[in-house]
């Protein structure tokens, strides 16, 4: 997940399908909303793994025949879903609340402003604000950092 995220942050014309034996809905919906373009059940059949590429060639983002419904996952429980943050969405979330500034953060994780203003987003969408500093007060209310 954190390498797909990785290559639509710095490449976001590059297309990533991401072939996968999980099973965990919560990981695969991660893996979609880190913007992959198509997830595919490493059990794909041939005809399926060449319409798949056709059909992300041409901007459609597919789900594999074989994939398990994920859907239901973005209607859980909020606080279960904070829990599954990634492992970069983490060390943003904690330097930020030790009270650096985006940029600063960028240079820390040797990253780009750009990659930070990427995970900043999917850390406000994920817990539902709008600013760093109500990020930072409902993750320290959920006890996500000191």
């Amino acid at each position: 997940m954190d390498l797909c995220l990785e290559i639509k942050t710095h490449y976001p014309e590059k297309k990533v399908v991401v072939v996968t034996g999980e099973l965990d809905p919560v990981l695969l919906y991660n893996a979609w909303n880190n913007e992959a373009d198509a997830i595919l059940s490493k059990y794909f059949e041939r005809d399926e793994l060449i319409a798949t590429i056709e059909s992300v060639l041409e901007g459609d983002r597919v789900k594999g025949n074989k994939v398990p419904d994920f859907n239901l996952v973005g209607e859980l429980d909020m606080k279960y879903n904070k829990s599954k943050l990634t492992r970069t969405e983490q060390k943003v979330l904690n330097l930020l609340a030790q009270g650096h500034r985006r940029k600063d953060v960028g240079r820390i994780l040797d990253s780009t402003t750009a990659a930070i203003n990427f995970h900043c987003s999917s850390l406000f969408r994920k817990f539902d604000v709008s600013s760093v500093t109500q990020l930072v007060i409902k993750a320290k209310q959920e006890k996500l950092v000191v």
